[in-house]
């Protein structure tokens, strides 16, 4: 039994009765001056009455004792001493480790410990032990390992070693950060200072490169806290799984998932009853089924009726001998209606090779069969109007060619332009101009027979081809549709507009006996009936192929003279009605066309905007009028307060960036925009679009003066007059010409003067040429005049000699 020293002492009964439960270890609790005040059971057996009384300091070495009064003389609270030699009664040496800790108790005196006795196994024993524990540990494929609290590694077993060492030497005795990459070696450590701070257990998902070829995996790692004899902490275990196949099976499902959900292509899933067992989002999307609404129901419930038994039979032929089959389905969805999709149906089969399912993967082609159906309806007809296009008129002419030349029957070509269509765009916008369009489509479908074609080749082009109708019935049934055509109709904008039209007819096979021949020479009667006058139709001629002919040739040769400087300059002056003196004068163009002469622009500028060349022209004439007036300035030639006038049309303030062209012209010569006078045709008027507006205002801001050219003889409007920035308005030479015989026209350029004062514009008269012509004008308000009565329009040379190098003759 032990011995107590004080057997009445309640707190050391009380003490050692616990100690004599728990600790059967020997135990010593000695005071600071090493006296013993309680001894266990296991320390009175092990050392004897002498080694467990007072004089138990005797049975230690010399060494040993001085290592052991230090020790319980320290301040420190825990301490652990190795190797002390202990001499038992018998006389044998027994080696222990000591445990020496501080005692905190009320009752006891300061400086108390308890020092626990470890006996030091032996070599053969201790390495016989180890070897079993390492055996054990190094018999599984899990990583296992310890750490002291500053992370320095104390155990691992062989999986370990071998999975995180770079050499393939222990870890014991390294950090972390030696064998690990930093960002896998700081998490680690996070975990465990998890366990040292809280006491729990830990369990947590590790990234590890692991050797020898740093292959990436994933451990599961149960971490726990080791405690020493007293329960105090010495560091972290820790057992890490190897989860790498089963992480990579729940990315590839997850994977898998996310690629079911947010597939665009439906996805449907059966079993081998075709009992759907779920559906995409897609699927749902596409079709307007929920999944509750599918789930458990055949997938007949999609079937649309559109396609017969035989299909499906066929299908499923092919799906039992492939396990394979795709095709277009055309589906029903759940309001009944109809949707199309390419689909790609896999039977599944079990591990037996049996089929347990299928599974369909449907593309929606609804939009795409949508967009075939209107690209082929465009292929032939004209989207605007519904109207047969031009290839598909080029295939049917072609077969009423070969038709009519078997049966030696005739058939006619009704070929309609649209006078002043452009007008209608310009002035009430292109939605106007698209529903005049259909309006013209509507009355020559209404007009024409059944057998009859009508197409639309483009822009305000109508062709009407007439089986078995020869050129006189079609004459009459063309002058009809003019007829019926300009009864007038109710544009956007509550405007009500007359159709104009001019018609050609061409029949086979005396004016062609081809499809392109009978379009052509249609096509040539047609401009013969614009130029007669427009709102007429007529019947082709061999005549009139010469004058296309002739009209092409002078589109080639503008196009020629543009590269070839074959154009020129001239110019007329402008003068004050009251005393003839000059203001300057306006830039006329001709054309000095090899083999014919000087040609005024009447003969050709028609036939220049008809092939688009005008805006190249009127572009020449501005850089060449500028060179002209740069030249005149550096000479001190032209005075000060005249301005040069240049003709420029709608078709030229179209182009993009006109105004800032404009001035780049101006200060690459370091003119100024107040020598120049820009005059615009009364089609500007009805393309006043807000950019134009802006160029116009650019110009002004430059100083150049804005001037309305034959004024009254176009599509004139005072709302837009009003809001057009001008400086003058011009009268033509026709209302000039005619007001001393026709009241009328002298009514009308007083009301021009009248009109043009109130809004603060000046005039200009064109075609003045008699004196009586001046003062009547100058009776009427008229400020200036432009005409023969001072001089017709000069070359630059000419102009420049007469009334720039001798200022006396311009009064």
């Amino acid at each position: 039994m032990p011995r107590l020293i004080d057997g009445t002492d309640p707190v050391l009964l009380r003490l050692g009765a616990l100690v004599q439960q728990h600790v059967p270890l020997p135990m010593l609790l000695v005071d600071r001056q090493c006296r013993v005040l309680w001894h266990s059971a296991g320390a009175y057996h092990l050392l004897g009455p002498q080694g467990a009384t007072h004089s138990w300091l005797d049975a230690l070495a010399r060494a040993d004792q001085q290592r052991l009064r230090m020790a319980l003389s320290s301040s420190v609270a825990e301490l652990h001493i190795e190797g002390v030699n202990w001499v038992l009664p018998g006389g044998e040496v027994q080696q222990f480790q000591v445990w020496l800790r501080r005692v905190e108790d009320p009752e006891l005196a300061p400086g108390c410990r308890v020092l626990l006795l470890m006996p030091e196994r032996r070599g053969e024993a201790l390495d016989a032990e180890r070897g079993v524990l390492h055996a054990l540990l190094d018999s599984t494929a899990d990583l296992i390992s310890a750490t002291d609290p500053s992370g320095r590694v104390i155990l691992t077993n062989r999986a370990a070693d071998a999975a995180l060492s770079p050499d393939g030497a222990t870890l014991v005795g390294r950090k972390r950060e030696q064998f690990l990459a930093l960002p896998e070696a700081m998490g680690m450590n996070h975990s465990d200072r998890l366990v040292l701070d809280t006491g729990e257990s830990l369990l947590t998902e590790e990234v590890v490169h692991v050797q020898p070829a740093g292959e990436l995996r994933h451990y599961l790692t149960h971490k726990f806290l080791l405690r020493d004899h007293f329960g105090a902490a010495l560091g972290v275990g820790g057992i890490s799984r190897d989860v790498s196949a089963e992480y990579e099976a729940r990315r590839q499902h997850r994977l898998s998932e996310l690629v079911f959900m947010n597939a665009t292509e439906a996805i449907i899933i059966t079993d081998a009853d075709t009992r759907i067992q779920r559906v995409n989002p897609a699927f749902e999307l596409l079709s307007g089924f929920s999944m509750e609404a599918v789930v458990g129901r055949k997938t007949s419930l999609l079937s649309s009726g559109a396609h017969p038994p035989a299909f499906y039979a066929a299908m499923w032929a092919v799906l039992g001998s492939n396990g394979r089959w795709e095709g277009e389905f055309i589906n029903r969805n759940a309001a009944g209606g109809h949707f199309t999709v390419w689909a790609h149906i896999v039977a599944l089969r079990d591990d037996h090779g049996q089929v347990s399912g299928y599974m369909a993967i449907e593309a929606d082609m609804t939009q795409l069969r949508c967009a075939q159906t209107q690209l082929e309806h465009l292929a032939s007809f004209d989207p605007l109007t519904g109207l047969t296009n031009r290839a598909l008129l080029q295939d049917r002419l072609e077969q009423l060619v070969l038709q009519s030349r078997r049966r030696n029957q005739v058939f006619s070509l009704l070929f309609l332009d649209l006078d002043h269509f452009k007008e209608v765009n310009d002035s009430l916008g292109h939605q106007a101009g698209d529903e005049l369009l259909k309006h013209v489509a509507r009355t020559l479908r209404a007009e024409l027979r059944e057998q009859d074609t009508v197409a639309r080749l483009g822009g305000d082009e109508f062709v009407a081809l007439l089986p078995a109708t020869d050129g006189l019935d079609a004459l009459v049934l063309a002058q009809r549709l003019l007829s019926q055509l300009s009864v007038p109709t109710e544009l956007p904008g509550a405007v009500q507009y007359r159709v104009r039209c001019s018609a050609g007819v061409a029949v086979f096979p005396s004016d062609g006996n081809s499809a392109e021949l009978l379009l052509r020479n249609a096509d040539t009667a047609m401009y013969a009936a614009k130029a007669a006058g427009r709102d007429r139709v007529l019947a082709y001629e061999p005549a009139m192929s010469a004058a296309s002919a002739h009209m092409f040739d002078l589109i080639n040769g503008l196009q020629r003279a543009l590269v070839q400087g074959e154009l020129r300059l001239h110019v007329q002056p402008k003068f004050r009605l009251s005393d003839c003196s000059l203001i300057g004068g306006e830039v006329l163009l001709r054309w000095e066309r090899p083999g014919f002469g000087l040609l005024g622009p009447d003969e050709f500028l028609p036939v220049a905007q008809r092939a688009g060349l005008l805006p190249k022209l009127d572009a020449w004439v501005l850089r060449e009028s500028m060179d002209w007036l740069q030249r005149w300035r550096s000479q001190g030639l032209w005075p000060d307060g005249w301005r040069l006038g240049i003709n420029q049309t709608a078709d030229d303030l179209a182009v993009l960036d006109y105004a800032r062209q404009f001035v780049s012209e101006l200060n690459s010569r370091q003119l100024d925009g107040s020598l120049l006078d820009i005059e615009l045709s009364e089609s500007v008027l009805v393309q006043l679009s807000d950019r134009v507006q802006n160029d116009l205002n650019c110009l002004l801001q430059q100083g150049v003066s804005l001037s309305i050219d034959d004024f009254g003889t176009g599509y004139s409007s005072l709302a837009y007059l009003k809001s057009l920035p001008i400086s003058v308005i011009k009268i033509d030479q026709s209302f000039v010409r005619d007001m001393l015989n026709d009241p009328n026209d002298c009514t009308l350029v007083e009301a021009v003067v009248t009109l043009a004062h109130k809004l603060g514009h000046s005039v200009v008269a064109e075609g003045v040429e008699t004196e009586a012509q001046r003062q009547t004008l100058l009776s009427l308000g008229c400020d200036y005049g432009q005409g023969f009565l001072v001089s017709p329009a000069l070359p630059c040379e000419d102009f420049e000699h007469c009334y720039l190098c001798e200022p006396e003759l311009t009064a």
